[in-house]
């Protein structure tokens, strides 16, 4: 398994090297590449949340390819990292393939309220299923993505589950400022959901490298809230 460490010295390198780089159209190809960077830190009741996070996105005529990574650190939850890549064939852009691969990066303690504690080791999955791009299926203004996945269990740790996912464009609400949501919700068949939500404030002053707001995340009946900054440095 991939060490935490490891996974922020690759964002970094992301970060440094392909920040917010883009192609021009390749004469030969039709191909237009992009990608960025980013760090959102929160702190709440109950401790702070680290959560470095990269995409990329690799067009050509009739296929895109994108990528969505992070590692997390969040109070009462073992340190995570999750990887998603998606294949789209322009032509029937409300569809694609969708695949997923992360897991648990080092040992995590769960406390007995009757004393002593129950060490989990890491572990890894991998799965691969449909997704419905729902953006695509209309014009909704303000929206910047939805999709709906199926993600069956092939390997690891992961079972089944449906994830749900969506954001907003920034929308600007007053001179010089504008706000974006966005988040998530894993549904599985056993066991309590996940969820994570980002409230952001973005002052246009900023030229887009900060952002300050709320994030909220779910794992079934425990609940976390926390308050911070994005940073998009390049």
């Amino acid at each position: 398994m991939v060490g935490p460490f490891s996974v922020l010295i690759f964002l970094a390198m992301i970060a440094v090297s392909t920040a917010n780089a883009q192609t021009p159209d390749d004469d030969q190809g039709g191909v237009t590449a992009s990608a960025n960077a980013w760090l959102d830190l929160f702190v709440g009741p109950d401790g702070d949340v680290v959560y470095p996070q990269y995409m990329f996105r690799v067009a050509t005529e009739n296929i895109v390819v994108t990528g969505y990574g992070f590692w997390e650190r969040a109070p009462n939850e073992p340190d995570f990292t999750n990887h998603v890549n998606t294949v789209t064939y322009q032509p029937f852009s409300a569809l694609s393939l969708r695949a997923e691969t992360g897991g648990r990066t080092r040992d995590f303690e769960i406390r007995s309220p009757r004393g002593g504690a129950i060490t989990i080791p890491p572990a890894a999955f991998f799965q691969v299923g449909p997704q419905v791009n729902l953006h695509r299926l209309g014009k909704f203004k303000g929206l910047d993505y939805m999709v709906l996945s199926y993600l069956p269990h092939l390997a690891g740790i992961r079972p089944n589950n449906t994830i749900l996912a969506g954001g907003t464009t920034r929308l600007p609400v007053m001179r010089g400022i504008a706000v974006s949501v966005e988040g998530y919700r894993r549904f599985f068949p056993e066991g309590a959901d996940y969820a994570e939500y980002w409230f952001l404030v973005h002052p246009t002053r900023t030229n887009g490298h900060m952002g300050f707001g709320v994030f909220f995340l779910q794992d079934g009946r425990a609940k976390s809230l926390g308050f911070g900054v994005r940073l998009e440095p390049l």
